[in-house]
């Protein structure tokens, strides 16, 4: 598998939010969590629903849970970051805190299940291969 894979997941906006005015708070609230500005919780709040229904309405608009659609927009962001942390020698751990994993083994585990299963090193060692 190479690094360009996983260019699959930089996707326009979800379903539902390519709008560039968002007027329902609930399309506001989910729009925060793909833009990882908002936490679920938070959300759920501005959206004045209750947790079933705004999950059913964020399944609505983009076809994700609220959590699959903040993992992945978390993801998306360390996809961003993680180049330049890299080149100066940051370490995982630092990556993860970062880009807001709760540790290093929790951004391991996203970045296998959203790349089917390969690891960081690996594929920004073959991204740098492929670049240079």
């Amino acid at each position: 598998m190479d690094g360009g894979e996983l260019t699959d997941l930089d996707c326009e906006a979800p379903r539902g939010l390519e709008t560039p005015e968002v007027i329902d708070p609930a399309q506001k609230a989910v729009a925060a969590i793909a833009a990882s500005v908002m936490s679920i919780a938070d959300a759920v709040g501005q959206a004045n629903l209750s947790e079933r229904q705004f999950r059913r309405t964020c399944l609505r608009l983009t076809g994700l849970t609220p959590k699959q659609l903040s993992r992945i927009a978390r993801f998306r962001g360390m996809l961003s970051m993680a180049p330049a942390m890299l080149r100066r020698e940051e370490t995982w751990a630092a990556v993860a805190a970062e880009c807001g994993y709760y540790d290093q083994s929790h951004l391991i585990h996203d970045f296998s299940a959203f790349s089917g299963g390969i690891t960081p090193d690996r594929f920004f060692q073959s991204s740098a291969t492929a670049i240079a």
